[in-house]
């Protein structure tokens, strides 16, 4: 049995829904990666300071 207008439209309806909550979502997902991004860069400049500096005297 085909679907009537009215369920097409409910279930279109539902994807746009679904649509802008994965949007939502892969927004956020997309800014943590950023900030973990950066923060991995900054841990790795610092091991790379700390490896600088290990044999010299303090």
């Amino acid at each position: 049995m085909k679907p009537t207008y009215a369920e097409l439209e409910l279930e279109l309806h539902q994807t746009k829904a679904e649509i802008d909550q994965t949007r939502e979502l892969l927004k956020k997902a997309l800014e943590a990666i950023s900030k973990l991004s950066d923060e991995i860069t900054k841990l790795k400049e610092q091991i790379t300071q700390n490896s600088k500096n290990s044999s010299k005297p303090h």
